[in-house]
């Protein structure tokens, strides 16, 4: 045995690696210069199965092309679990294979050490559906409900160690919501399975995007910022400071009824600015109040689609995550070291330089700051409102006090015109009276 693999030694091309890494800056550099060539190579992974680009070729960046080049390569290097044993047995070349079943090494794939086995936590006929599941979605239907949180996180967590049923092993894209509804249960519609699938999610929307689209600032990653003032309800967009006044509530159609009722109706009021304010060098009162300590939601649009005997039926589709923000509002986005800009640039920046996905690498970033970035990406609807504000009592109390003297004027205003209208109708009446007793004479 040791001759024979001594002999297969001696047959490999001395020059085997160089050639193989000469090869691959030949193509990365032809593919940065030549668009045709650029092209071709993006047709060739789209025909393997790596169909992440623009139908436009000629739209494609080179860079783009480069990373997902690198994505298929690192896929066909990386080891994984295959669930479809015969596949497995044929990608084997280790002659002295282990004992174990496919069974015992998803139980350590998916971090089952209590004792029990997969057979304990899915339905009969569950291995059957293995060897043409295309991602966790397929075997959801089999997940009893009794099954551990931590086995479902596990399973969303770790679906890139499989091999699935697809062109190039990776799993399907789903959504954590088309999770629950195939197992037909909201049990598991929790924090921590639902925080790994939103990341995964991330990461496959990455494959779709130039690393150029991927560079975020903190002021392009803040959602826009609702306040409302004296003058009606202002947005703030951080990227540029732009401040803008909001027509109608119609704005804000999109939120749920009861929640935007709520927001709308107990949000703290800030003192507006008038046209002469915005040109004074010191803050605006808006600016002032995104300094101040505040109690804020954001507010997210999640999109899914639920049939009439889903089990969804009673799950919002606006999402709210409330924040505290002790140094105010634009610090906790934009400035400070750990806030939500920093954690969500961070986040961006790792999914960014993934080739292979690996949930380590965002350990620490929460389901808030992936769910932002993702709404980012596609489009989902998101803003920020500040709700409360704190320390600046004596200011609310000019606020209020504002409103009862304009609610004074007003009602002044309202009886001096009904005294007016009866002095008018008092005059009407005597001068009837009056053309009555002459037609009597």
């Amino acid at each position: 045995m040791d001759e024979q693999l001594e002999q297969e030694s001696e047959s490999i091309p001395k020059d085997l690696v160089q050639n193989i890494l000469k090869s691959l800056a030949d193509v990365t550099k032809q593919t940065q210069e030549n668009t045709s060539f650029k092209n071709e190579i993006a047709k060739q992974l789209k025909n393997i199965g790596y169909d992440f680009f623009v139908e436009n070729e000629d739209e494609t960046d080179p860079k783009h092309v480069i990373k997902i080049l690198e994505v298929a390569i690192n896929n066909t290097m990386t080891s994984k679990l295959y669930i479809d044993q015969t596949e497995a047995d044929e990608n084997d070349d280790d002659s002295e294979k282990t004992d174990e079943t496919l069974g015992k090494r998803l139980q350590v794939l998916l971090e089952i050490n209590d004792g029990k086995c997969l057979d304990d936590y899915f339905s009969k006929g569950w291995e059957d559906t293995l060897s043409s599941a295309s991602s966790p979605l397929d075997l959801a239907k089999h997940l009893k409900k009794s099954a551990p949180l931590m086995l479902v996180k596990n399973l969303i967590k770790n679906q890139f160690g499989f091999n699935w049923a697809t062109e190039t092993g990776f799993p399907r894209s789903f959504t954590y919501y088309e999770f629950c509804e195939a197992q037909g249960s909201t049990k598991h519609l929790k924090y921590k399975p639902k925080k790994a699938q939103v990341k995964v999610e991330l990461y496959h929307e990455s494959l779709k995007r130039s690393p150029v689209e991927l560079q975020l600032s903190e002021e392009q990653l803040c959602p826009l910022v609702y306040v409302k003032t004296t003058e009606g309800w202002k947005t703030w967009q951080a990227e540029g400071g732009t401040v803008k006044t909001v027509r109608s509530n119609e704005e804000f159609k999109w939120i749920h009824e009861s929640i935007r009722n709520y927001i709308l109706e107990n949000a703290d009021e800030m003192l507006g600015d008038n046209d002469g304010d915005q040109n004074r060098n010191e803050k605006t009162n808006l600016e002032k109040a995104l300094d101040k300590p505040a109690l804020y939601w954001v507010v997210i649009n999640d999109c899914f689609q639920v049939g009439p005997n889903s089990q969804l039926k009673e799950i919002g589709h606006t999402q709210v995550f409330v924040g505290k923000a002790e140094n105010g509002i634009q610090r906790a986005w934009i400035e400070d070291t750990g806030g939500y800009g920093d954690m969500m640039k961070r986040c961006a920046g790792h999914v960014r330089s993934m080739t292979t996905y690996d949930p380590l690498r965002l350990k620490g970033i929460d389901l808030i700051h992936a769910r932002l970035i993702l709404a980012k990406l596609r489009g989902d609807k998101c803003s920020v409102f500040l709700l409360k504000t704190f320390g600046d009592d004596s200011e609310k109390a000019v606020i209020a006090r504002e409103k009862a003297t304009a609610v004074c004027a007003e009602a002044n205003a309202e009886w001096k015109k009904a005294k007016k209208v009866h002095a008018e109708m008092t005059e009407k009446l005597k001068k009837a009276e009056q053309s009555q007793q002459s037609d009597r004479c």
